[in-house]
């Protein structure tokens, strides 16, 4: 991680000193925590994303009652995903298939948690998008395809054995060994594919694709007219389950399931063999961008966050973590 962002040891200090502010991304997205840099709260940006392109979700508070867990469970249905309010990487997520699993998984971590109906479509994707403040003008920035962890059946070998022989699936093997054990010691049939973990996040190994060759004006003019109805949001990053990929041209069948602002990466640059040139040039040309918006929006009256306000935040999710691993 700390190579791929190397650039931002000379770039970060230089544009701080531009604007005259060690925090002055908090200026990208108004109405965002932080900008969306560190634990901002999930709900809040579910709030402002439009509902037609979300699943269905409630927020519960931290010692929620059974009867509200019930409640919330019957409103978003069966599977659904517990999401920490406050988190990032896909930590704490949960795939819940049961009213069991989920009052479990909230038992076990004592933190405000969003409920989110399980998105099913079978493409998954990352679509980062910035709106220039001035002309209202937008432009995607990255395509991040999504390859969730899955092993390939020789009708002999359990899950388990096969993922010893993928570098990829061995790094997740002792965690998947806890926590689906079952699944492991399955044994596929010959050439059926078996899907691991199908939470896209890269700290669950799944791989990310380079998309860029995606971008054109149609998948532009579908996210300018998503982010456009987002209050105060001007940069990041659409994480989004859809039909297929045809759904990014047309914005039919799309589910955002996540929306991450200037703490986003242009996560294409993960793709295994990509230039780590072409890495740096993109984290370079990101944190411009951020830079730029923040400036647009700091002319038009909006205040960058006080260090003091940064220490607020880090101390509230400090405790928050603390609250979470209790």
């Amino acid at each position: 991680m700390w190579l791929v962002h190397l650039p931002m040891f000379w770039l970060y200090p230089i544009l701080a000193l531009k604007r005259r502010a060690l925090l002055f991304f908090s200026a990208a997205n108004p109405n965002i925590e932080t900008g969306g840099m560190l634990g901002e709260a999930k709900s809040d940006i579910f709030e402002l994303t439009p509902d037609e392109y979300q699943p269905a979700w409630v927020l519960l508070q931290a010692n929620a009652s059974k009867t509200d867990i019930e409640q919330a469970i019957q409103k978003v249905g069966l599977p659904l995903v517990a999401k920490p309010n406050r988190g990032e990487r896909g930590r704490l997520i949960k795939i819940c298939k049961t009213k069991d699993d989920v009052f479990k998984h909230l038992e076990a971590h004592q933190v405000d948690f969003v409920l989110q109906a399980f998105a099913k479509g079978s493409c998954e994707a990352s679509i980062m998008v910035a709106r220039d403040p001035h002309t209202n003008q937008c432009t995607i920035t990255s395509v991040t395809l999504k390859q969730f962890l899955s092993v390939i059946g020789d009708g002999k070998q359990t899950v388990d054995e096969l993922m010893t022989q993928s570098p990829r699936a061995l790094m997740q093997l002792e965690r998947l060994r806890k926590h689906k054990p079952e699944l492991l010691q399955s044994i596929p049939e010959k050439d059926q594919e078996i899907i691991i973990e199908q939470i896209g996040n890269h700290s669950r190994g799944t791989m990310f694709l380079d998309g860029n060759y995606l971008i054109n004006d149609q998948m532009t003019s579908v996210f300018a007219q998503i982010i456009k109805q987002m209050n105060g949001v001007f940069y990041g990053r659409f994480d989004l389950r859809c039909t297929n990929l045809d759904s990014l041209q047309t914005g039919v069948g799309i589910e955002i399931v996540e929306f991450n602002g200037v703490g986003a990466e242009p996560a294409h640059i993960y793709q295994p063999g990509y230039s780590l040139f072409r890495a740096w040039w993109h984290i370079i040309r990101h944190w411009l961008t951020i830079s730029s918006i923040a400036k647009a929006n700091h002319k038009n009256g909006v205040t960058y966050m006080t260090l003091k306000q940064g220490k607020q935040h880090l101390d509230m999710l400090k405790e928050y973590n603390a609250q979470a691993n209790a």
